[in-house]
């Protein structure tokens, strides 16, 4: 799963936030796709209330939002629908050229606040105030609407955190605070978001190569360019990329808040922290760390997604399912896609066939699951195929590290586990 950092596009907050505006319902539509749909998240929405748990629907081509009964809560008649953030949910009204707006949903109260048909695109909404570009440029708007809070003025922006927003004039990155003001002057190939007091940033290294470091809130570099790659500081933990001068070989490892090695222990590939766990791979399968590099989930799985509300997706046998911290499957691997938890539901897509004939072509369908993997909105039909391949099937695995081919032994329905054995094999056609 490779990580890639722009220098000229958008960089998202989190791994998992994804703007669904205008791009889900082709994601519903098209087989194989990746589901992306975003949830509400719970918590005070600033004003002393607590959120609705919301999750935005597709109904006969206009979108709308469910609740965690999957009754509908707000009626489908908006041309796309994000995440909530703070209270606030980022739509668009239906047709080619609808504007962008806001709706806030607090007990019976429906609000829209349009922006304009200037507005050309629209980002995150973060500490109060929405990304958005009218004229090439961008800045930022407030939860009133118009006018801009930040003038239209940068090239590139990314969204604030902690009271900091990434931004990029004549090809280079700095911040701006909340009034738009430059903290950290504009010098960086790239950067990242505020986390735990400092954010990633990069310079342009030999054979123009990222090198990453990192700064403080006020400009301070408290660790010069020197990783392939870095992550967010989460959990006192932060990841780094570590290539080997002269050698094409790399490893992730994990420092502490002061940027010191947090423990020995390295990694084929690393996600960030969340909830005290991080994903990593470890000899081509995929496990969880805690933060004292203690192994709490064995390498075991194809793919694995951050925990949430003490969840994860994994990938095992071909499907997806969720599993605690312990690595029980809490909902089977069942889904040919799925997102994380974030509130009460998670998105997933399933594979189903037309009705008609079992000679008619497969389809994905999306919906929505609850925490024991029961669907409140647009159920599977009763034929729809179960998770993954039979017990014994044999697959090959192979080792990008040492480029040799690895057999798999067999997959384990009961545990729903790859059972390796350690071989080296070649290809052959069977």
């Amino acid at each position: 799963m490779p990580e890639t950092e722009g220098t000229g596009r958008l960089d998202g907050a989190r791994w998992k936030r994804i703007v669904l505006l205008g791009f889900l319902p082709a994601i519903v539509v098209l087989m194989g796709a990746t589901v992306a749909i975003l949830l509400l998240r719970g918590g005070d929405d600033g004003h002393g209330r607590m959120e609705v748990d919301l999750h935005p629907v597709l109904v006969d081509g206009k979108w709308g939002y469910v609740d965690a009964e999957g009754e509908l809560a707000i009626a489908a008649d908006l041309g796309s629908a994000g995440e909530f953030e703070g209270g606030i949910a980022v739509v668009r009204l239906p047709g080619d050229d609808g504007e962008w707006g806001f709706i806030d949903k607090t007990g019976s109260d429906f609000v829209r606040v349009l922006l304009g048909k200037d507005v050309e695109e629209v980002g995150g909404f973060s500490e109060g105030l929405l990304r958005a570009r009218r004229g090439g440029r961008w800045g930022f708007v407030g939860k009133r609407g118009l006018p801009f809070a930040i003038e239209p003025a940068f090239e590139n922006a990314l969204d604030f955190s902690e009271g900091r927003a990434a931004f990029s004039e004549g090809g280079r990155w700095g911040y701006i605070d909340v009034r738009g003001k430059p903290v950290i002057e504009p010098r960086y190939a790239a950067a990242g978001r505020f986390s735990g007091g400092i954010a990633r940033v990069a310079v342009a290294g030999a054979g123009g190569a990222l090198l990453w470091g990192f700064v403080d809130a006020r400009g301070r570099e408290v660790a010069k360019p020197a990783y392939a790659h870095a992550g967010d500081l989460v959990d006192g933990r932060v990841r780094v990329k570590i290539c080997k001068p002269g050698e094409d070989w790399c490893s992730w490892r994990f420092l502490d808040g002061k940027l010191e090695p947090a423990f020995e222990r390295s990694f084929d590939w690393a996600w960030d922290f969340s909830e005290g766990l991080a994903a990593v791979l470890d000899g081509g399968r995929w496990g969880y760390v805690d933060v004292r590099g203690h192994m709490a989930v064995q390498p075991s799985y194809a793919d694995a997604g951050p925990f949430a509300g003490g969840l994860a997706r994994v990938k095992s046998g071909g499907r997806w399912g969720y599993v605690d911290g312990t690595g029980r499957f809490v909902i089977r691997p069942t889904f040919h896609q799925a997102s994380d938890f974030t509130g009460s539901l998670a998105a997933v897509s399933y594979v189903t066939r037309r009705p008609g004939s079992v000679m008619e072509p497969l389809q994905t369908a999306a919906g929505y699951v609850d925490r024991t993997g029961r669907f409140v909105w647009n159920p599977p039909p009763p034929d729809a195929p179960g998770a993954g391949p039979a017990a014994g099937r044999a697959m090959w695995n192979f080792d990008f590290l040492t480029g040799k081919i690895r057999v798999i032994g067999s997959f384990d329905s009961t545990t729903f586990e790859l059972k390796f054995r350690e071989e080296s094999g070649s290809f052959t056609t069977l």
